[in-house]
């Protein structure tokens, strides 16, 4: 628990631009950012796939930067995306604090938890 004193927290929106083509902020992760950067006494990221980066990209921040934390932002129509992000996260040798939040997360929640029993579901907002 010593490394969550000064975590490294990587916040992530995910992205599918064939189904969802126009862009939509990522309050949700922003607003956390936001938060953490004001209270917590280590380093916050952000990545929004809406902006470029895949899911390659991702996990290359991982690998590169060790985040502590990483919380992922989905919504209707990325569930393939995250699950494939899941099975990634879970099978490393560090496996971070995984949170997941968003409109998908919070309706496929029980399939989550089965699927990756490691996982912390949020399903209210983020500052409660």
């Amino acid at each position: 628990m010593g490394r969550l004193r000064a975590p490294r927290l990587l916040l992530v929106a995910l992205y599918h631009p064939e189904i969802f083509p126009l862009p939509r902020f990522p309050l949700g992760i922003s607003d956390l950012a936001r938060a953490a950067r004001a209270s917590l006494h280590g380093q916050v990221r952000l990545l929004d796939m809406q902006l470029g980066v895949d899911l390659e990209g991702i996990l290359d921040e991982v690998e590169q930067w060790r985040p502590d934390i990483i919380g992922i932002s989905a919504t209707f129509g990325q569930h393939d995306v995250m699950a494939e992000l899941l099975d990634h996260l879970t099978t490393l040798e560090s496996v971070p604090l995984l949170i997941a939040g968003g409109s998908l997360v919070a309706r496929n929640q029980e399939l989550l938890e089965r699927s990756f029993p490691d996982l912390l579901v949020c399903r209210g907002a983020g500052e409660e």
